[in-house]
C-alpha cells in the first residue's frame, strides 16, 4: 500500500540546515518506502497560537488536500508560541496519523532530542575537562518550548557542580547569528563579566553560538584560550567556524528519517503511533579547547601484528563491516552510483601497495556528483573511512603514516572541490535569479503574465526546478501561470485547486514537492508547486518573495 501513501511535512521555512537536513532524511524515508511527500513551508505560529497571516494559509489547505499522514517539525513551528499555543494548532489539523518531530507534544506521538542530556553534557565536559567555573548560558525565546528545557538543563547542571551561579550568567538571546552578537555585548558590557569572571558560553543553538564566536573574536578575546564556546544542533556552519564549533548533533537524518519511517508503517499496518526519543552525540571540536582527534583515536585491541602486508590483510577481511559502516554514515546522501563504499575501501587498499592516490580521484568524483551538500558527507566519509583504515594498520608505523598522508590528500581535495563548485554554483544561481527577478520586476511595472510565465518556463529548469506549477489567486480554484512538466513545457487544465494544493495529477506524482505559499502584502495571492530536490533548497524561498511580488500585482 505505500506506493499510494502521501505524507505532508509541516514546517516553518526552508531557511537553516536544521530544516532542510530533516527534510531530505525525511523524504529519503519515504522514497525508500515507496511513498510520496509534499512539503508545506507554512510559517511558524504567533504567539497566539495561530498561523501567521503571509504563509499560514497553505495551513488551511489541508482539511480538504489527499494526505494521509503529517510530519510535524513542532520544533521550529512553536519557537515563538509555546507548547500549550501549538498543542491547541495541532489539535485543529485533520484526524490522521501525525508525528511531530523535535519536540515532545502531550497531543500526538513525537520523535525528539533529549535536549536535556545534550546540554548537561555539555557543561559537564566545559567543567571536567576544561576546568569552566564561570559559564554562561545565552537563551532562545522564552516561549520556545525547546529552548526553556536547554535552559532549565544548563541551571541543574551548573547547580549540580555547586558554581554558585546567578542571573548574571544567563542572558537574553534568541535563534539567530545577530543575537548572538547582541548577547556578547550584554554579557560584558551590562552585566560588566571579564575574562576573570567568564571563562564559557554556552549558546541555545549553533547559530548563536556563531554570533557569539563572532563578536568575541572582533573584540580580540581568545577562543578557547580566554573564553570556551559551544553550540547546540551540529549544523554545517559549525563545522567551518573558526575556530570550529564544540556542539550537540540532534542526529536530525535519524530522527527525520526514524519520524517518517514510523509514520509509514502506522498508516500501512493501521496500529497507534508511540514517542521515540533520540539520543543526542557531543561533537568535539576546538572551540571548547579540545583538539581534533587524529592517531590517538585508534585502538590496538584486537589488531594481528605484522606489515604493510598484514594490514592490507586485515583491511580486505573487514571490508564488508566497513562497506557497511560507509552505507550508514552516508545516510543514502551520496549520488556515487553502485557499491561506492567497496571502491574507497579497495582504494585505500591499493594505496597501501603501491602508493597510487586512487582514492583522492575518488572521492573527488563522489562528491562532484553529490553537489555542494555532498562535501559535507565526503567529509563525514573520510572520517570514518580513516579511523578504521588506521585501526587496522595500528601496530605498523609506514603503513600508518601511508594512510595518514592518503586521508589527509584527500581532505585537499575536497576543499579544492567545494571552493570551485561553491564559486561556479554561486555564479550561475544569480544569474538565472537575476533573470528571474527582471522579469518578476517587469510585472510589477505592468508588464503582462504571458511574459513572466516565458520566462519562468526557461530559467526556473536552469535553476534545477524541471517540474512546477506556479499559479495565480485566493479562492478554492486557481489560474494557472505557468507550468512545466518533466519533458518540457505541458499543456493541461488551465486552473489548479487548493485542495490538490496547486498540483494536477502529473506533478503529484513526483516523488516530493514543495508548495510555496505565495503572498504581497501579508495576503494570500497564489501557490507555487515544485518538485523537490534542488541541490540549494535556499533557492525556493528566494522564488517565493519573487513570485509572491510579481503575482501581487493588479
Amino acid at each position: 500500500m505505500s506506493g499510494g501513501i502521501r505524507v505532508a511535512i509541516l514546517l516553518d521555512h526552508i531557511e537553516s540546515a536544521y530544516q532542510v537536513q530533516m527534510v531530505e532524511s525525511a523524504v529519503r524515508a519515504a522514497h525508500r518506502r515507496g511513498a510520496r511527500v509534499v512539503i508545506l513551508p507554512g510559517g511558524a505560529l504567533t504567539a497566539s497560537g495561530t498561523p501567521g497571516r503571509s504563509r499560514g494559509f497553505l495551513y488551511d489547505f489541508l482539511r480538504t488536500a489527499d494526505v494521509h499522514a503529517l510530519l510535524v517539525m513542532g520544533g521550529t513551528l512553536s519557537n515563538y508560541c509555546g507548547i500549550e499555543a501549538f498543542d491547541r494548532w495541532l489539535r485543529t489539523l485533520p484526524r490522521i496519523p501525525k508525528v511531530v518531530v523535535g519536540l515532545e507534544s502531550p497531543s500526538a506521538p513525537s520523535v525528539a532530542v533529549d535536549n536535556k542530556k545534550g546540554i548537561e553534557a555539555l557543561v559537564d565536559h566545559l567543567v571536567e575537562k576544561h576546568g569552566r567555573r564561570h559559564i554562561a548560558f545565552v537563551k532562545g525565546p522564552e516561549e520556545s518550548y525547546e529552548s526553556e528545557m536547554r535552559l532549565a538543563a544548563y541551571l541543574s547542571a551548573v547547580e549540580r557542580h555547586g558554581l554558585g551561579l546567578g542571573d548574571t550568567y544567563t542572558v537574553p538571546g534568541g535563534l539567530a547569528r545577530e543575537q548572538g552578537i547582541d548577547a556578547v555585548t550584554y554579557l560584558l558590557e551590562d552585566r560588566r563579566l571579564t575574562a576573570a569572571t567568564l571563562d564559557a558560553i554556552v549558546a541555545v543553538n549553533d547559530e548563536t553560538a556563531l554570533g557569539v564566536l563572532e563578536e568575541l573574536t572582533r573584540r580580540k578575546i581568545s577562543v578557547p584560550g580566554q573564553i570556551s564556546v559551544v553550540g547546540f544542533d551540529d549544523t554545517p556552519a559549525a563545522h567551518a567556524a573558526s575556530p570550529p564549533l564544540t556542539t550537540v548533533s540532534q542526529r536530525v537524518y535519524e530522527q527525520g528519517g526514524a519520524a517518517m519511517s514510523h509514520l509509514i508503517d502506522a498508516v500501512i499496518a493501521d496500529r497507534p503511533l508511540a514517542n521515540k526519543t533520540v539520543r543526542p552525540e557531543i561533537v568535539f571540536r576546538e572551540s571548547c579547547g579540545c583538539h581534533s582527534v587524529m592517531l590517538s583515536d585508534t585502538k590496538l585491541e584486537d589488531i594481528p601484528t605484522g606489515g604493510p602486508e598484514r594490514a592490507e590483510a586485515v583491511l580486505r577481511e573487514r571490508m564488508d563491516e566497513i562497506v557497511v559502516r560507509l552505507n550508514q554514515t552516508a545516510h543514502g546522501r551520496l549520488r556515487g552510483g553502485a557499491a561506492w563504499e567497496q571502491r574507497l575501501v579497495e582504494s585505500t587498499i591499493e594505496h597501501l601497495k603501491s602508493g597510487r592516490l586512487r582514492l583522492v580521484r575518488d572521492i573527488e568524483d563522489l562528491a562532484r556528483r553529490s553537489g555542494q551538500t555532498g562535501i559535507e558527507v565526503c567529509h563525514d566519509i573520510l572520517t570514518e573511512l580513516r579511523r578504521r583504515a588506521v585501526r587496522c594498520a595500528a601496530t605498523d608505523i609506514e603503513a600508518r603514516l601511508r594512510l595518514e598522508d592518503l586521508f589527509q590528500e584527500c581532505r585537499l581535495a575536497l576543499a579544492n572541490v567545494a571552493s570551485f563548485m561553491e564559486r561556479e554554483n554561486q555564479m550561475l544561481e544569480a544569474l538565472h535569479l537575476r533573470t528571474v527577478m527582471r522579469a518578476c520586476l517587469d510585472r510589477a511595472h505592468g508588464a503582462g503574465l504571458p511574459e513572466l510565465a516565458v520566462s519562468l518556463e526557461e530559467q526556473l529548469p536552469l535553476l534545477e526546478v524541471r517540474t512546477f506549477i506556479v499559479s495565480r489567486g485566493n479562492e478554492d480554484v486557481l489560474d494557472v501561470v505557468a507550468r512545466r512538466g518533466r519533458r518540457g513545457s505541458s499543456t493541461g487544465s488551465p486552473t489548479v485547486t487548493t485542495a490538490a494544493l496547486g498540483m494536477d495529477e502529473r506533478l503529484a506524482e513526483e516523488e516530493a514537492v514543495v508548495v510555496l505559499p505565495l503572498s504581497a502584502d501579508g495576503h494570500q495571492v497564489g501557490l507555487a508547486a515544485m518538485a523537490w530536490g534542488r541541490a540549494d533548497p535556499y533557492v525556493y524561498e528566494k522564488l517565493r518573495d519573487l513570485l509572491g511580488m510579481a503575482l501581487g500585482v493588479e
